[in-house]
Protein backbone atom coordinates (compact mmCIF):
# COMPACT_ATOMS: atom_id res chain seq x y z
CA UNK A 1 0.00 0.00 0.00
CA UNK A 2 2.64 2.56 0.44
CA UNK A 3 3.87 2.36 -2.72
CA UNK A 4 0.74 3.60 -4.25
CA UNK A 5 0.57 6.57 -2.06
CA UNK A 6 4.10 7.07 -3.51
CA UNK A 7 3.47 6.99 -7.19
CA UNK A 8 0.22 9.81 -6.18
CA UNK A 9 2.27 12.26 -6.02
CA UNK A 10 4.91 13.05 -8.68
CA UNK A 11 8.55 13.19 -7.78
CA UNK A 12 11.68 14.82 -9.32
CA UNK A 13 13.45 11.81 -8.46
CA UNK A 14 11.13 9.51 -10.86
CA UNK A 15 11.64 12.22 -13.30
CA UNK A 16 15.62 12.93 -13.07
CA UNK A 17 16.01 8.71 -12.63
CA UNK A 18 15.24 8.32 -16.43
CA UNK A 19 17.68 11.75 -17.42
CA UNK A 20 20.88 10.49 -15.86
CA UNK A 21 22.73 7.29 -14.58
CA UNK A 22 25.04 9.55 -12.13
CA UNK A 23 22.94 10.87 -9.08
CA UNK A 24 24.76 13.89 -8.70
CA UNK A 25 23.84 14.93 -11.92
CA UNK A 26 20.24 14.13 -11.15
CA UNK A 27 20.53 15.66 -8.08
CA UNK A 28 21.23 19.00 -9.85
CA UNK A 29 19.36 19.37 -12.82
CA UNK A 30 16.59 18.58 -10.08
CA UNK A 31 17.55 21.77 -7.91
CA UNK A 32 17.65 23.61 -11.32
CA UNK A 33 14.14 22.64 -12.09
CA UNK A 34 12.73 23.19 -8.48
CA UNK A 35 14.59 26.41 -8.20
CA UNK A 36 12.93 27.57 -10.92
CA UNK A 37 9.51 26.16 -10.20
CA UNK A 38 9.62 27.86 -7.00
CA UNK A 39 10.69 31.27 -8.30
CA UNK A 40 8.50 30.86 -11.24
CA UNK A 41 11.03 32.53 -13.99
CA UNK A 42 14.72 33.06 -12.80
CA UNK A 43 18.29 34.57 -14.96
CA UNK A 44 21.66 32.41 -14.23
CA UNK A 45 22.34 34.80 -11.77
CA UNK A 46 19.52 34.40 -9.32
CA UNK A 47 20.47 30.63 -8.57
CA UNK A 48 22.64 30.08 -5.63
CA UNK A 49 26.59 29.89 -5.54
CA UNK A 50 26.88 26.80 -4.07
CA UNK A 51 27.49 25.81 -7.66
CA UNK A 52 29.77 27.75 -10.32
CA UNK A 53 27.28 30.03 -12.75
CA UNK A 54 28.62 27.18 -15.42
CA UNK A 55 27.37 24.39 -14.34
CA UNK A 56 24.13 25.80 -13.62
CA UNK A 57 23.80 26.75 -17.12
CA UNK A 58 24.82 23.72 -18.45
CA UNK A 59 21.71 22.02 -16.67
CA UNK A 60 19.57 24.81 -17.83
CA UNK A 61 20.49 24.22 -21.45
CA UNK A 62 20.00 20.55 -21.06
CA UNK A 63 16.62 21.15 -19.64
CA UNK A 64 15.83 23.72 -22.68
CA UNK A 65 17.13 20.86 -24.97
CA UNK A 66 14.42 18.22 -23.33
CA UNK A 67 11.88 20.82 -23.38
CA UNK A 68 11.32 21.15 -20.02
CA UNK A 69 12.76 24.65 -19.50
CA UNK A 70 11.89 27.63 -21.44
CA UNK A 71 15.05 30.33 -21.64
CA UNK A 72 13.04 33.57 -23.48
CA UNK A 73 15.36 36.25 -25.66
CA UNK A 74 16.64 37.91 -22.56
CA UNK A 75 18.40 34.74 -21.05
CA UNK A 76 15.19 34.49 -18.59
CA UNK A 77 14.75 30.37 -17.68
CA UNK A 78 10.87 29.19 -17.12
CA UNK A 79 9.71 25.36 -16.20
CA UNK A 80 7.38 24.35 -19.42
CA UNK A 81 6.18 21.27 -21.06
CA UNK A 82 7.39 21.46 -24.93
CA UNK A 83 7.91 17.58 -24.93
CA UNK A 84 7.14 16.09 -28.41
CA UNK A 85 4.77 13.24 -29.25
CA UNK A 86 6.87 10.25 -28.22
CA UNK A 87 7.68 11.65 -24.81
CA UNK A 88 3.90 12.31 -24.15
CA UNK A 89 3.89 9.88 -21.34
CA UNK A 90 6.62 11.30 -19.69
CA UNK A 91 5.52 15.05 -20.38
CA UNK A 92 2.06 14.11 -18.84
CA UNK A 93 3.99 13.09 -15.89
CA UNK A 94 6.06 15.92 -15.80
CA UNK A 95 3.34 18.18 -16.31
CA UNK A 96 1.85 16.88 -12.81
CA UNK A 97 4.92 17.41 -11.07
CA UNK A 98 4.99 21.02 -12.26
CA UNK A 99 1.03 21.92 -11.28
CA UNK A 100 0.70 19.26 -8.06
CA UNK A 101 4.55 18.30 -6.72
CA UNK A 102 5.48 20.42 -3.32
CA UNK A 103 8.48 20.92 -2.34
CA UNK A 104 10.70 18.09 -2.09
CA UNK A 105 13.77 17.16 0.66
CA UNK A 106 16.50 16.90 -2.32
CA UNK A 107 19.21 15.39 0.11
CA UNK A 108 16.75 12.95 0.87
CA UNK A 109 15.92 12.07 -2.74
CA UNK A 110 19.62 11.71 -3.68
CA UNK A 111 21.75 10.35 -0.59
CA UNK A 112 24.53 9.85 -2.56
CA UNK A 113 25.11 12.77 -4.76
CA UNK A 114 28.13 15.23 -4.06
CA UNK A 115 26.51 17.91 -2.62
CA UNK A 116 29.93 20.58 -2.79
CA UNK A 117 30.77 23.15 -4.96
CA UNK A 118 33.23 20.56 -7.42
CA UNK A 119 32.20 17.33 -6.14
CA UNK A 120 34.65 14.57 -4.34
CA UNK A 121 35.09 12.67 -0.79
CA UNK A 122 35.14 14.42 2.65
CA UNK A 123 38.73 15.15 2.27
CA UNK A 124 38.19 17.59 -1.03
CA UNK A 125 39.45 15.13 -3.42
CA UNK A 126 37.36 15.12 -6.91
CA UNK A 127 35.69 12.17 -7.83
CA UNK A 128 34.58 11.26 -11.27
CA UNK A 129 36.53 13.32 -13.24
CA UNK A 130 35.02 14.11 -16.70
CA UNK A 131 32.49 11.35 -16.28
CA UNK A 132 29.79 14.17 -15.52
CA UNK A 133 30.25 16.44 -18.93
CA UNK A 134 30.43 13.20 -21.02
CA UNK A 135 26.82 12.17 -19.69
CA UNK A 136 24.95 15.21 -20.11
CA UNK A 137 26.42 15.27 -23.81
CA UNK A 138 25.23 12.05 -24.45
CA UNK A 139 21.83 12.57 -22.81
CA UNK A 140 21.93 15.80 -25.67
CA UNK A 141 22.57 12.82 -27.87
CA UNK A 142 19.39 11.05 -26.85
CA UNK A 143 17.36 13.81 -26.78
CA UNK A 144 18.45 15.16 -30.66
CA UNK A 145 17.71 11.32 -31.77
CA UNK A 146 14.35 11.12 -30.25
CA UNK A 147 13.93 14.69 -31.44
CA UNK A 148 14.79 13.21 -35.56
CA UNK A 149 13.13 9.85 -35.10
CA UNK A 150 9.46 12.28 -34.16
CA UNK A 151 10.50 14.34 -37.29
Amino acid sequence: MPHKEKLKRPSLRHLTDGLFENETQAYRFARALQFLKERGVARLQHFPGDLPKATWLRYLEYGVQLGMVDKSGDKVYSVTNRFTNSLRNFADYFDRWRKEGGAEELAVLYPRAEKGRYGGDARGKAVGGEAGGKQIVEGKAVAAAVRQEVE
